[in-house]
């Protein structure tokens, strides 16, 4: 079996990752060769995908040129499934593939909810208009599959298959005797990961000369929250891009996410693999990823917040608690239940 796998590029982010696990996986295990084409930027990621599958980077194209590159390296490839992620990519992938090939699109997040910030109305009839029934849909939570079903309302094949964790993330939770409460997130410096609301809130808390706040990632917003944190002179660090794992996520007592929306996120999942208890913005994604295990503060409720990270840094004995809950929650997420799954469903092309 052949897969081509299409995306916008390989920077960092989670659905990036997801297609660096999976062709890695494909290779090492089944024996399944790949082929990734990225149609509008390279990226950090590029290395780690050119040892596991064969790459094209479609950039420089002008969007015809694109589509019939595209189209042609599909014709060579002749691959046994074709896996589009991400708008661009999917809508784009409609067009190139050929009437004979099975075609899947995966929907990280429910951007075609009117309250998302990603939304856009035009995206959201572009989508309808190029769907077709033969197309098959493949989202990474019930919360975004119930969105993305309700807008597009077409008919077809479907199949929530939620992302996993790495089996290199393990226990690593150690609560620690210090006096100040070590409060980890990790995501992009972008909107929706709404870090601002973080900032604010510390500088709210009672408590927080005794709570610090490590933020890793990068990204456009850089500067603003950098110019936010000085003016409220509140503990907060932006540590820039780092190799996430288990051995880093345990120098933290607590892991924190106010993202405005979400798929499901790979970092909640790897943090909750590695014990660390969680606290989360109450959103439906975010709900059903961390589900009874987390703590949850009122949906963009800065003042709730700070109260969250109070009674969490007076509280401290209760977190060892939460950990052991994370590991079990964690557990819904295993990496061989995820890969079987996705073979059953390449196979029912």
């Amino acid at each position: 079996m052949k897969v081509l796998h299409i995306i916008d590029s390989m920077a960092i982010g989670g659905a990036e990752e997801l297609i660096i696990k999976t062709v890695g996986f494909l290779k090492d295990r089944s024996k399944i060769a790949s082929v990734v084409v990225t149609l509008f930027g390279g990226g950090p990621l590029e290395k780690k995908v050119i040892s596991d599958a064969a790459y094209f980077c479609l950039k420089d194209q002008p969007l015809p040129v694109k589509m019939f590159s595209l189209r042609e390296i599909i014709r060579k490839e002749n691959p046994d499934v074709i896996h589009s992620h991400l708008f661009r990519s999917v809508v784009i992938s409609r067009f190139a593939a050929r009437r004979k090939d099975y075609l899947i699109n995966s929907y990280h997040t429910a951007f075609h909810d009117p309250a998302s910030i990603e939304f856009s109305y035009k995206q959201l009839i572009a989508d309808k208009l190029t769907f077709r029934k033969r197309f098959v849909r493949m989202y990474v939570s019930n919360t975004v599959a119930r969105s993305i079903s309700k807008a597009l309302n077409r008919n077809g094949r479907e199949y929530v298959l939620p992302n996993f964790v790495d089996e290199r993330f393990v226990p690593a939770y150690n609560p620690k005797p210090s006096a100040e409460l070590k409060v980890v997130m990790v995501g992009n410096y972008r909107e929706q990961k709404n870090h601002a609301l973080a900032i604010w809130a510390l500088s709210e808390a009672k408590c927080r000369t005794k709570i610090s706040i490590d933020i890793y990632g990068s990204g456009h917003l850089e500067a603003s929250l950098l110019a936010l944190i000085e003016r409220l002179g509140v503990n907060v660090k932006l540590k820039g891009l780092a190799s996430i794992n288990s051995q880093l996520l345990g120098r933290y007592d607590l892991f924190l996410m106010t993202s405005l929306h979400e798929g499901l996120p790979l970092a909640l999942i790897e943090a909750m693999a590695s014990g660390l208890p969680c606290l989360l913005n109450d959103i439906a994604e975010l709900q059903e990823a961390g589900g009874s295990a987390a703590y949850y503060f009122e949906k963009n409720n800065q003042s709730d917040l700070a109260k969250a990270l109070d009674l969490l840094s007076a509280n401290r004995d209760e977190l060892p608690k939460r950990s052991i809950l994370s590991i079990e929650q964690s557990g819904k997420y295993d990496q061989n239940t995820y890969f079987a799954q996705l073979l059953k469903i390449y196979s029912n092309g």
